[in-house]
């Protein structure tokens, strides 16, 4: 954490936000220039790095939630340990109570279709 005196800090909370949301190239970037250009002396009022601010800022608060295309794949209980590199011995590890499949399944996030079978969401390519 580092202190930043008052004018700057809702410019510094609107850096922060758009790094944690995935703009840290840009951020960096855009720093990087900006920086750059003060040290120089170079006027910053109108310049190139300010308009690719704004635009970024812009597609951040248009922007809706991500969501990647997934679609179903059915395993075999090999392929899936061989996929999620979990031991062939893993049911040796299931806690007392649980039924293996399900324990399984609740820990890769995969559904158990029951017969040695196993459904997860891939994404698609």
């Amino acid at each position: 954490m580092i202190r930043v005196v008052n004018p700057l800090i809702p410019s510094v909370q609107k850096l922060n936000s758009l790094h944690r949301n995935g703009f840290q190239t840009e951020v960096e970037r855009g720093l990087k220039i900006l920086i750059g250009a003060i040290e120089r002396g170079e006027s910053i009022g109108d310049s190139a790095i300010l308009r690719r601010l704004d635009r970024i800022e812009r597609l951040f608060t248009q922007q809706s939630p991500v969501t990647i295309a997934t679609e179903p794949k059915i395993l075999t209980e090999a392929e899936l340990c061989d996929r999620f590199n979990i031991s062939p011995h893993w049911r040796l590890r299931v806690p007392h109570g649980w039924v293996a499949e399900f324990w399984l399944s609740q820990k890769i996030g995969a559904e158990y279709l029951g017969n040695d079978r196993y459904q997860i969401n891939v994404p698609k390519l």
